[in-house]
């Protein structure tokens, strides 16, 4: 038997894959997804924090989010041979290190940032 669904296709899929817009749509938006990985992803930002205070501690004047990523991506699929593939989107760098630098103001002369284009 077939349950009865409810709702239109779009309003099934905000509910089942994360925010709404209030009417049926998903949020795509970049910094939402970015949010909803950082919740379900903790352990991985904190690797990357954790890179980039040893960055920071070189005394490196610059040094670019997307090596610690990558580090991390190393880490994660080589050294410790997770089951769970590391997964990041590349478009989240930015919000990592705008996320890093509202948590610790010193990361603002490590990272270079631009305007953001999308929301």
């Amino acid at each position: 038997m077939r349950h009865p669904r409810k709702g239109t296709d779009e309003e099934q899929l905000a509910n089942e894959f994360g925010a709404s817009d209030g009417n049926g749509r998903r949020d795509d938006s970049i910094q939402t997804r970015f949010e909803e990985w950082l919740e379900r992803n903790a352990e991985l930002y904190a690797a990357i924090r954790r890179y980039a205070y040893q960055a920071l501690r070189s005394g490196r004047r610059r040094f670019g989010i997307a090596a610690i990523i990558e580090r991390v991506r190393w880490d994660v699929e080589i050294d410790s041979r997770g089951d769970e593939p590391f997964k990041i989107n590349n478009d989240y760098r930015s919000r990592i290190v705008r996320r890093l630098i509202q948590e610790d103001p010193r990361f603002e002369d490590l990272f270079v940032t631009r305007e953001l284009r999308a929301r």
